[in-house]
């Protein structure tokens, strides 16, 4: 709540009145020097107290009620951001109804970013006045009203008919057009472009000819609030500029920023299902959740503007095999030694942990594995000083939450679903991606062809960006990470 500017509206509403009576009090008073002593007082009484401040502070989806409005005081709980690269969310349910008593800690609401699905946690106690924003509705911007908060449970029923300011009823889907079926005219004309809006300023001349390095989240929100990225400090591996350092910037809490103009929101979306899949249609049409949309928007980023090319080779595990036969520790997995090895691999040759940046190419001095699998996904930072006993604990530990953190090579172990070879999409913050296949027992041929050996084969593909490893160092790659693996007692 805004318990300063009430304060200080109250002070200055006592401000005020003495004003008038000392100026009533001179109107009647002889002395000659009324005047000056009359402004002497009232401009320092005026003085002890700061003006109230215009801006209302948002902190942690909650913004303050203005002093000047007509209602109870009450807070706006505003739509967080949950995630690095959430820009529209959507409210699966409410787990409290309006009246509902609020303790700090209680989850309000479900959310769908374009992760996952997050609870949303009140701060503060309170009571739940009014529900904004219905359960189901999608594409809800950052920053947009969905609840109002009070102190008190008689406060709830001054909000019974509140409506937001400035904001529409969610829109729902218009039915889809059976096919042949023209469109309207005024559809058509809605559905044409509308003018661009006006360029971004220039950045300043330091930075003219410098390429900023910010995620493609990052480089949205930018464009929306209309923030040159030269501005913006960032807080990412590397100085690199995340989403939240943009929204950071447009609140102004960066050091020399000034609050951004915020574009106008568009009202949320509830999406409905079409007619035709309630009248029993051939055909199912199927939501897209932020997850889905979050990964076709990084799909087509890296298959668009990142020349691919793959190399694909076989690794023998003999001797990795029988190196952990022999040190007979149940906890470690051969996926732990195969991970260290390419850790020491990357850091033998670091090309393949650089980053295309449109003018230079940055290479960074550590490495960062990013591992995933059907079940689970986990870091390893600084892989090239982890030791093996630390890579396991890491792998057990794992989980299927969303990576948010920065790195700068992807294994993808596939050994377990039977795939052979797969080429994987090179993620825009990286250079390389490396694939492990199903392993496989082969015969091999000798010098004595009466004498046929087996090999225990891992199948591994490397997916590059051209653009950063040329096709030499891949190779050169390939033998170094094969070389640790066949020879693993140099990894010990």
């Amino acid at each position: 709540m805004c318990i300063r500017d009430s304060i200080n509206a109250e002070y200055m509403g006592k401000i005020c009145f003495m004003q008038r009576n000392f100026r009533a009090f001179l109107r009647v008073s002889s002395l000659p020097l009324k005047s000056m002593v009359g402004r002497l007082i009232c401009g320092r009484l005026a003085s002890v107290i700061p003006p109230p401040s215009p801006y209302p502070l948002v902190h942690g989806g909650m913004k303050p009620f203005r002093s000047f409005s007509t209602l109870p005081p009450h807070t706006r709980v505003l739509m967080p951001s949950l995630s690095p690269t959430m820009e529209k969310g959507g409210i699966i349910s409410w787990n409290k109804k309006e009246g509902d008593k609020l303790l700090a800690g209680d989850v309000l609401c479900e959310v769908e970013t374009d992760k996952a699905s997050v609870g949303f946690e009140v701060q503060d106690e309170g009571y739940l006045a009014k529900i904004l924003v219905q359960a189901g509705t999608k594409d809800i911007n950052i920053g947009h009203p969905i609840a109002i908060i009070v102190d008190e449970s008689s406060q709830v029923k001054a909000f019974a008919s509140y409506k937001e300011e400035g904001t529409a009823a969610p829109a729902k889907a218009a039915p889809v057009a059976q096919q042949g079926q023209a469109q309207p005219k005024q559809e058509q004309a809605a559905a044409a472009p509308k003018p661009q809006q006006a360029e971004q300023k220039a950045a300043p001349a330091e930075n003219a000819g410098h390429e900023v390095a910010a995620s493609y989240a990052a480089q949205l929100a930018a464009k929306q609030l209309n923030i040159p990225l030269s501005k913006v400090r960032g807080s990412g591996f590397g100085g690199r500029i995340m989403k939240a350092d943009v929204l950071d910037y447009s609140l102004g809490r960066q050091s020399g920023a000034e609050p951004a103009k915020k574009p106008a929101q568009e009202a949320p979306k509830k999406v409905e299902k079409p007619a035709q899949q309630q009248a029993g249609a051939a055909f199912v049409e199927i939501d897209l959740t932020p997850q889905r949309k979050s990964i076709a928007e990084a799909s087509i980023e890296a298959k668009t503007h990142i020349p691919h090319y793959y190399v694909n080779s076989e690794v023998r595990l003999e001797k990795l095999t029988a190196l952990l036969a022999e040190i007979g520790a149940k906890n470690i997995d051969p996926l732990d030694i195969i991970l260290r090895a390419v850790a020491q691999a990357c850091k033998d040759i670091p090309e393949v942990t650089s980053q295309w940046m449109k003018t230079f190419i940055r290479q960074y001095k550590s490495v960062e594995l990013r591992v995933t699998d059907p079940k689970k996904n986990f870091i390893i930072k600084d892989a090239a000083h982890a030791r093996i006993g630390q890579i396991s604990e890491l792998r057990q530990k794992a989980t299927q939450a969303e990576i948010e953190d920065q790195t700068n090579f992807h294994v993808i172990d596939l050994r377990s679903t039977g795939i052979l070879f797969a080429e994987e999409l090179v993620d825009p913050d990286h250079s390389c991606a490396l694939v492990l296949g199903q392993t496989s027992h082969q015969v091999i041929g000798t010098s004595d062809p009466e004498k046929p050996q087996f090999a225990h084969l891992l199948n591994i593909s490397l997916s590059c960006d051209h653009r950063t490893v040329d096709g030499a160092t891949a190779a050169n790659w390939i033998t170094k990470f094969r070389g640790y693996v066949e020879n693993p007692a140099t990894l010990l």
